[in-house]
């Protein structure tokens, strides 16, 4: 019996050790046109996860709620009304927590389906705020997890000069992809238009109607020459195939130089004001 239960365990880590080596490696495809180093799977540490969640619960609650109004203003108008947002006065309902479908324009529309994938800054430039990078990025975990409909669509990932996996497409929001989170740590270079192209080529593969990228960074890329002029091509690319951005500053209103819709904050607590107007702005181009 006991030998039994240790050649089932056995195996059962084989199949998971050769899932990951194939995770990995569809992503070293995707890489090899970059300049990142390489790819890599945190090992993960649960432990600090639950404590950063634990003491983040209210922010992350009221985001959770806040984004969840904003759904249902989209999806109570969209299925019998039909509208385009008025941001301004939606901002308003949201606010007030009021029901009102009167902040839509009148013009077709119907709820579609989001995929997201979350980039996570893990370079040096950015270790002085390392513990609010961390929050920051479980408190999007948790949203994401929360608002869109399948764990299969949406991701999350880390870089610097090589390209961490946090959670793949097709991964469950479990114990071990939530330990990879709460292991995030800063170090070397800041790779971002690589990365960015790396995540944009696993984005473009899922088949939902809105694929919405959110990039979590002070907006200093480095590494090469020319990199600055590289990020902004490839925000162009990814742009123009049709993948909606948001780009979350960390204590830097660098981020606004390259992207439309943005926000800057210092601390998970600012995560209700910053965030949901962001994505509310983002919901008027759906």
């Amino acid at each position: 019996m006991m030998k039994q239960e240790a050649t089932d365990a056995y195996l059962d880590m084989q199949t998971n050790n050769d899932r990951l080596s194939m995770m990995k490696s569809a992503y070293e495809s995707l890489a090899a046109t970059t300049r990142l180093e390489g790819v890599e799977i945190p090992q993960g540490d649960y432990g600090m996860f639950l404590r950063v969640k634990s003491a983040l619960s209210g922010p992350i609650s009221n985001v959770k709620n806040q984004l969840r109004q904003v759904r249902n203003v989209l999806d109570e108008t969209g299925g019998h009304e039909g509208g385009q947002l008025d941001l301004p006065e939606a901002m308003q309902v949201v606010a007030s927590k009021a029901r009102r479908s009167d902040v839509f324009v009148r013009l077709e529309n119907v709820h579609k389906e989001e995929a997201w994938a979350i980039m996570i800054d893990a370079s040096k430039s950015i270790s002085s705020f390392s513990h609010e990078v961390k929050g920051i990025a479980t408190c999007l975990g948790e949203v994401a997890n929360d608002l869109v409909s399948k764990p299969d669509q949406w991701a999350m990932y880390s870089f610097n000069n090589t390209f961490e996996i946090v959670k793949d497409f097709e991964e469950d929001y479990a114990i071990t992809t939530k330990a990879r989170l709460g292991a995030l740590t800063q170090r070397n270079m800041t790779l971002l238009p690589d990365a960015m192209r790396v995540v944009q080529g696993a984005l473009a593969s899922k088949s939902a109607d809105i694929r919405i990228l959110v990039l979590v960074s002070d907006g200093f890329p480095t590494g090469y020459e020319g990199i600055g002029k590289k990020l902004v091509e490839t925000i162009k690319e990814i742009s123009r195939s049709g993948t909606l951005l948001i780009g979350v500053g960390i204590n830097s209103s660098e981020i606004e130089e390259y992207f439309t819709v943005h926000c800057v904050l210092d601390s998970p607590y600012q995560m209700m004001k910053t965030f949901v107007k962001a994505y509310l702005e983002l919901s008027s181009m759906f």
